[in-house]
């Protein structure tokens, strides 16, 4: 193997970001991740992973929710998938992604404590960003990019939220097959 310094990345540099990873691919088929100046894991396509006769999947595949998930499942569950689909197909309009951010929005429409959304900052350190005031995680361990931006999603999902996030999919003529956002 012939050494190429773009086959490798820092975990804390990586922090989760899908396009980075798949920009990333793109160039090499397999990234290997170091932590602490060891090589930790290997990223690699689905197609250079799968083993012979496997079916391929596309990444918008990976993450496009499942209809099953709206009666069985956790919800958290569903909401990430829903999320990371959008992400990938990068469907939110601006609008969208500014209520999402909106703490009032986010209270009214999913009785969520927190914002569905909160843009990240790359000039904060990313674990006090997914924390609260008291210093309790509400935010997932990766990042989410809607076009230039990158956002944490909102850990803090419970059963009491499935109705109205369905709702809320249902009133932007969301389809679970097929998402595209009014």
């Amino acid at each position: 193997m012939e050494f190429n310094p773009d086959m490798f990345v820092s975990a804390d540099e990586l922090h989760l970001d899908v396009r980075q990873v798949l920009e990333m691919l793109e160039k090499n088929s397999r990234i290997y991740v170091m932590s602490r100046n060891k090589p930790q894991f290997i990223i690699t396509t689905l197609n250079t992973a799968l083993v012979k006769n496997a079916e391929p999947m596309s990444v918008t595949a990976m993450y496009k929710p499942q209809t099953s998930c709206d009666k069985e499942g956790k919800v958290g569950q569903l909401v990430q998938n829903t999320f990371r689909y959008c992400s990938v197909q990068n469907n939110l309009p601006a609008h969208i992604l500014d209520s999402l951010c909106s703490p009032d929005y986010c209270s009214n429409v999913f009785s969520l404590s927190y914002p569905v959304l909160k843009r990240y900052d790359e000039k904060k350190p990313f674990d006090l960003q997914k924390r609260d005031e008291n210093g309790y995680n509400r935010y997932y361990n990766y990042t989410l990019r809607f076009g230039d931006n990158l956002y944490l999603l909102c850990s803090q999902w419970t059963e009491r939220n499935r109705k109205p996030f369905l709702q809320w999919l249902a009133q932007r003529n969301l389809s679970l097959e097929n998402p595209v956002f009014d």
